[in-house]
């Protein structure tokens, strides 16, 4: 009658080159180490597996001993095993490192809030930035800095440009308005100082609300210009409006009104 059959492996350090006989006993079949070489058993090994024909005995429990040199694969977490690597030590460029147990313990790698985000999915880690990012302390560029939403500056006693020229409204392919508005009472209250460009002129205005587009001067700059000769009516259109003055050569002093 076929019934499962448990196996047993009985001797002092019994080992796969010892094994010489089996006999059936109680309905389990006993493998005895008794010295001297495999016979004809047809008995071999893989990994955590004996292999009898074609079946496999496969070596499980918390007394389970398996011992020589084999290939293959094993179950359960090999803190049977020796010679393996147990720790994993880690640095950083902070701190004073750490070290995993690899047999107990997990390895968790983690962000900072605003600054770094971590996610892991399959075999993969991904590390990287999150939408809205906090800088807690001072952020260097070394190349060029492109914002494409608003920039706004905080707490700051003096702004330093090394640039030459400012150039406002940048990108823009069509006339307008522009200039500069330094806040009073609140942000819709501001004296500006600015180019009305249907007057083609600058001008200054007061109560000006600073995320308008529009300006509409309550005063223009007046502008002198300086002539080769002494006729005011060759100068520019632009500069032939009100208030503007002409010196000419002969130190003739024109006004336009």
């Amino acid at each position: 009658m076929a019934t499962w059959k448990k196996i047993i492996v009985s001797g002092s350090n019994a080992h796969l080159a010892q094994i010489t006989s089996s006999v059936l006993t109680n309905g389990n079949l006993v493998i005895a180490g008794v010295g001297g070489a495999l016979q004809n058993s047809g008995l071999t090994f893989s990994g955590s597996i004996f292999n009898i024909g074609s079946n496999s005995i496969i070596s499980t429990g918390t007394g389970s001993i398996l011992t020589g040199s084999f290939s293959g694969s094993f179950r359960g977490d090999g803190s049977g095993l020796t010679g393996l690597a147990t720790n994993l030590d880690i640095s950083g460029s902070n701190g004073t490192g750490i070290t995993i147990n690899l047999v107990t313990q997990d390895l968790t790698i983690g962000g900072t809030a605003n600054e770094i985000e971590t996610s892991a999915a399959g075999t993969t880690i991904t590390i990287g930035l999150p939408n809205d990012v906090t800088i807690g302390q001072d952020l260097t560029v070394n190349r060029n800095l492109t914002v494409l939403g608003t920039a706004s500056f905080q707490h700051t006693e003096d702004l330093d440009v090394a640039d030459r020229f400012i150039r406002l409204a940048s990108g823009s392919n069509a006339a307008g308005d522009g200039g500069i508005a330094i806040q009073q009472t609140n942000a819709t209250n501001a004296e500006a100082f600015g180019f009305d460009s249907g007057a083609t002129r600058w001008g200054v205005t007061g109560s000006f609300d600073a995320s308008q587009n529009a300006f509409t001067p309550d005063a223009f700059m007046a502008l002198s210009l300086v002539g080769v000769g002494t006729d005011p009516t060759v100068v520019a259109a632009r500069y032939q409006v009100k208030g503007n003055i002409f010196i000419g050569s002969d130190e003739g002093i024109w006004i336009y009104s």
